[in-house]
C-alpha cells in the first residue's frame, strides 16, 4: 500500500502561460514524484495497533515524507490511520496524497455514496451531486484522446467493489476520493493513445485524502488555494471490510 504523490499528468499539467515558470508535469518529473523511493523505518505492535513507519523520498531531491500507518481491527473491519509529515525542502506541490491497493482482477462493479455520476475533482465538480451510484469499473474511465488522469469520484463516504473475485467495502472517515482502474498510474502516463491501455490481471484502487486541482491554463488563471496542494502535515483514515 504505497503512498502516492503523483498522477498521470493531464494536458493542463503540461501547459503554462507564464514563460518564466515550468509546467507542473516537468516540475513533478524534475523532482522525481513519479519515482518515489520507499524505506521501512519500523514495524511494531503498540497495544491493539500494528504501527508501520516508512520514509518516502522523491527520487531527484532530498525532500521526503515520514509516513506512519496505524492498523487495527474490530474483527469485521480493518481500520487504518495514516499520518504524513513532509521533511526537507519541497519545491513542488503534490499531485495527490493517497495510497494505492492492488486488488483481484475479478472485481467488475463499484457502488458508492459520494459525488457522481461522473468524475469529480476539487476544482471541477459543479456537475456532480452527492448520491448513491453504481458503475462498472470500465465505465468509470474517461476515454480522453490523450490518456491522462481521469475518473476520480470525490467525497466518497463508502464504496463497494464486487464481482467474481468477491466483495470489498471501503469507508472514508469522513470521506475520500477514489480512482479505480485496470492499469497502473505509470501505464496510464506512458500511454500515447487509448489503444495503448490494456487491462491487466489486477484492479488498481487509489484512495486519495487530498488532490491537486486540475486547473485551466487556457484561461491563464493559476490554481489557487485550497486547490493548490502544497506539502503539509495531514492525517486521514479509512476502513476495509467485506
Amino acid at each position: 500500500m504505497p503512498l502516492e504523490l503523483w498522477r498521470a499528468p493531464t494536458q493542463h499539467d503540461a501547459r503554462t502561460w507564464d514563460a518564466t515558470t515550468l509546467d507542473r508535469k516537468t516540475r513533478w518529473a524534475n523532482a522525481g514524484l513519479d519515482r518515489l523511493r520507499y524505506r521501512t523505518v519500523a514495524v511494531e505492535r503498540i497495544g491493539e495497533e500494528l504501527v508501520v513507519t516508512t520514509m518516502v523520498g522523491a527520487a531527484a531531491t532530498d525532500a521526503r515524507v515520514l509516513t506512519t500507518y496505524r492498523w487495527r481491527s474490530d474483527g469485521e473491519r480493518l481500520m487504518a490511520e495514516v499520518d504524513v509529515e513532509p521533511l526537507g525542502e519541497w519545491t513542488v506541490p503534490w499531485a495527490r496524497l493517497g495510497v494505492t491497493f492492488g486488488l483481484p482482477g475479478g472485481l467488475h462493479t463499484m457502488t458508492w455514496f459520494g459525488l457522481g455520476p461522473g468524475q469529480a475533482y476539487p476544482d471541477s465538480r459543479s456537475a456532480a451531486r452527492i448520491g448513491r451510484y453504481t458503475s462498472t469499473i470500465d465505465d468509470l474511465q474517461v476515454p480522453y484522446l490523450y490518456p491522462q488522469e481521469n475518473g476520480a469520484r470525490g467525497d466518497v463516504r463508502w464504496a463497494e467493489l464486487s464481482g467474481a473475485a468477491g466483495k470489498l467495502r471501503l469507508t472514508g472517515d469522513p470521506h475520500v476520493a477514489l480512482t479505480v482502474r485496470r492499469w497502473t498510474t505509470a501505464e496510464l502516463a506512458a500511454a500515447e493513445h487509448p489503444a495503448d491501455l490494456h487491462p491487466g490481471d489486477r484492479v488498481w484502487l487509489t484512495l486519495d485524502a487530498l488532490q491537486h486541482g486540475l486547473g485551466s491554463p487556457t484561461s491563464g488563471a493559476p490554481i489557487l488555494p485550497p486547490h493548490d496542494l502544497q506539502p503539509h502535515k495531514h492525517t486521514f483514515r479509512f476502513s476495509l471490510g467485506s
